[in-house]
């Protein structure tokens, strides 16, 4: 059962979908929501050139796995200042296929470790924010093919 829905912003080459009062947001027929327990899913698939996406300081706890399956053209995805202790390994597969994303902010969550694949295949990253995260150390590999970070 979707107990609350997240405020998100999405750009689409220039068209934009927020959530202002807690109301759902809808843009073309993908939705983002959290269940009861905070869980981050989605409804619906979400257009193909979908720009940017913000779910910052959402009260998200964790991430269903393919949440972001078929979102390879997505340039920015933000879920910073969250509740997120893990993450699923695939978790970021679904924006790899002809990847567009240049930045990752997973900045100020409870994140202490993370997958040594999580990256594979964001080639085209540009930007990737662990910061005021509690990680304590990274697999040695976890940054191998990242060969556009800055």
């Amino acid at each position: 059962m979707i107990v609350s829905l997240l405020s998100l912003f999405i750009t689409a080459h220039g068209a934009e979908c927020s959530w202002q009062s807690g109301l759902p947001c809808t843009f073309g027929p993908c939705s983002f929501f959290t269940d009861a327990s905070g869980v981050l899913d989605r409804t619906g698939s979400c257009p193909e050139k979908t720009g940017d996406l913000h779910l910052s300081n959402k009260g998200i706890n964790a991430l269903k796995d393919g949440v972001f399956n078929n979102m390879g053209a997505c340039r920015q995805l933000s879920l910073s200042s969250n509740k997120l202790s893990h993450l699923p390994e695939t978790i970021f597969r679904g924006l790899t296929n002809s990847s567009n994303l240049q930045g990752l902010y997973l900045d100020s969550n409870q994140l202490s470790n993370l997958p040594e694949t999580i990256f594979r295949g964001l080639t085209r990253l540009h930007v990737l924010n662990l910061g005021h995260d509690w990680l304590s150390n990274l697999p040695e590999k976890i940054f191998r093919g990242l060969t556009s970070l800055e």
